[in-house]
Formats: structure tokens, sequence, C-alpha cells
């Protein structure tokens, strides 16, 4: 079954990080079922983690063209072409995928990064300020507001997102890598590293795409990011 082929090369990947065993996977659940556009969508998040664009881009454009509507799909299309640094690109395929359903709140919170990284500051917030609406002040969206409001200057706004994160971790699971990301926002080094480190104890899924993310990139010269993605033994 492609479907459990696919299913296990998402564990394997985001969770166990085996690269390999992944990899394995995903092509074998399109070897069975050429058709079936989740396996593509997947492998394409695989490859994207490991720096491989022109194939995450080519996977991603399968799965597009075998399932047109997929917000999903439409949204993987947007965060390949960020994660590869063609931000104006991302940002156009972000704008048709809120097109296809303007309530759908994860393209709100993706849409907000290629903004980010070109200092489109109102833009990035904006729509970040409607993922936190749909989303019922949801935890993910939240963090990226914090990141973006952070990133912006507007730090006393960002502090208090960033204590109502905290706050709420005592009641509920709060992924360490969020708080990261919005300490990330504040070039905070010392608790950016502090909170990737415990992202990692917690093996969070959302490490795997580290290594290539842009809002990092002013840590790749740092000793200890460079020894965490050591930890996190990508492909060369």
């Amino acid at each position: 079954m492609a479907e459990a082929h696919t299913s296990l090369g998402l564990i394997k990947f985001q969770y166990d990080w085996d690269w390999q065993g992944a990899e394995e996977e995903f092509r074998e659940a399109i070897r069975i079922s050429p058709s079936y556009a989740p396996a593509h969508h997947y492998f394409a998040d695989y490859l994207k983690a490991i720096k491989r664009f022109d194939e995450a881009l080519s996977e991603i454009a399968k799965a597009q063209e075998l399932d047109p509507l997929n917000l999903a799909i439409n949204t993987g299309v947007g965060h390949v072409l960020y994660l590869s640094r063609q931000y104006d690109r991302a940002i156009d395929q972000y704008r048709r995928a809120v097109e296809l359903d303007p309530n759908f709140m994860l393209t709100h919170i993706w849409f907000g990064r290629p903004y980010l990284e070109k200092g489109m500051y109102q833009e990035a917030i904006s729509e970040l300020e409607t993922a936190v609406r749909l989303s019922g002040e949801g935890t993910l969206a939240l963090a990226m507001l914090g990141h973006g409001l952070a990133s912006a200057g507007r730090k006393e706004e960002a502090t208090r997102i960033l204590e109502k994160l905290i706050e709420r971790r005592k009641t509920r699971y709060v992924p360490s890598y969020w708080i990261a990301v919005v300490y990330n926002g504040f070039k905070n080094r010392s608790r950016a590293l502090e909170w990737l480190k415990k992202a990692f104890e917690e093996r969070s899924s959302w490490l795997v795409w580290s290594d290539v993310e842009p809002r990092f990139d002013w840590l790749r010269g740092d000793p200890e990011f460079s020894a965490l993605m050591g930890e996190m033994k990508f492909p060369s």
C-alpha cells in the first residue's frame, strides 16, 4: 500500500531522522502508486529538508498536478520556494493559495515568512494576525506572530506573546521549537539556542528543516548551532 509506505516515510523522516530509510519508503510509495499525490508531497518535504530543492520542486509540482485544489499541497509549493530563497515566487504562490481559500489558516502563517525575509514587516504581520484570528490564538500562529513582531522591532508586543506561550506550557504542550522561534526574532542567541536544544531533546519534527530554514541563517556560523545541526546527522 502506497499510503502505508508514505506514512512510514513520514515517521522515519520527521521523528526518527532516518534519512536513508525515509527516502526508501517514499520512493517505494511512488513506485507502487505514481498517482498518489501525498507521496509526492511528503517526498518533496523530505527533499527540501536536505537541500535537494530542484528535486523537491519537481515532486511538489507532480503532487499539485495530481491534486490541484489541495490547499496543503499549494502551500507546500510556497514552502519549497521559501526555503530555496525564492521569496518573490513564494509570495506569488501563497497569494494564489489564499485565493483558493482565504480561511485556510496555515496559508497565512506560511505567507508571513517570505515577507519577513524581505523585510516587509507590515505585510507579514497582517498575514500572521489573520492566522492568529483564524486559529483562535493557536500556538503555532501566535509564535510566528511573536517572531514577526520581534523581527519588526515591536518588542513589547512580542514579549507579551512570548509570556503567553510560556504560561501556556503549564497546562498544555507547547513545542520548545516555537519558543525558540520567538527568541530568534529578538536575535537573542543564548535563549534561541537554549530552546532549540530543548526542541532537540523533545525530538521536535520541526527541526528537520532547521538546516535550510532562512530564519536561522544568522546563527549558521555559531559553533553551538553548528554542533546541533551535526547532531541531526543531515545527509551530506
